[in-house]
């Protein structure tokens, strides 16, 4: 198993694997990509090399061959909503109001991926988040290309809540200009 965290400027990736239950650390590699994303235009082909680009030099260190492979994405790759519903509505009138909301703050033509996440049967929030597919697609493929699974794509805040999922958790995730906060509970998600 391998886990793919692509950053701005770096892939961290690390190879696991299991133990009696137990996970192991394999593998670490950690490379710069060739430009930063935040600099790349939205296209696919651009994305595509600057990807590749780093995903051959994380080859060198780790194989992704008959690897199932786990990526992470900065938030900031994403739109993101957190809706509460009134008590009338059903799951999926909440789901259709996050993605109406979401469609209403960044109206767009390009094709995106929305995901969502409910806070369980006593919550009537819902969190959704809207990723371009000129993004997602690029980086599919080159997990493809090198013979891994791409099994789960996510952002740095997702994986921050599987800290402590049950109990919920507060982060500060400290950025060249300041950080970011992150507040994860059993019935919500606040960030700023």
């Amino acid at each position: 198993m391998i886990h793919l965290s692509i950053s701005d400027s770096h892939l961290l990736c690390l190879q696991w694997s299991e133990n009696n239950g137990n996970p192991i650390l394999l593998s670490v590699s950690n490379k710069a990509l060739p430009k930063p994303l935040n600099l790349v235009e939205q296209s696919e082909n651009e994305i595509i090399s600057v990807i590749n680009a780093g995903l051959h030099l994380v080859r060198e260190d780790i194989s992704f061959e008959g690897q199932q492979v786990y990526v992470t994405i900065p938030d900031f790759f994403t739109n993101s909503v957190f809706v509460s519903s009134d008590e009338d509505m059903t799951e999926n009138d909440t789901w259709d109001f996050a993605l109406w909301s979401i469609k209403q703050r960044w109206p767009s033509d390009t094709k995106v991926e929305i995901f969502g996440r409910s806070f369980g049967e006593n919550s009537n929030n819902l969190y959704a988040i809207s990723i371009s597919t000129t993004f997602t697609e690029p980086i599919k493929m080159a997990i493809q290309e090198l013979g891994g699974e791409p099994i789960w794509m996510g952002t740095e805040s997702s994986v921050f809540y599987g800290l402590n999922p049950t109990q919920g958790c507060t982060v500060f995730f400290i950025n060249k200009t300041g950080y970011n906060y992150y507040q994860f509970s059993q019935s919500s998600f606040q960030s700023g």
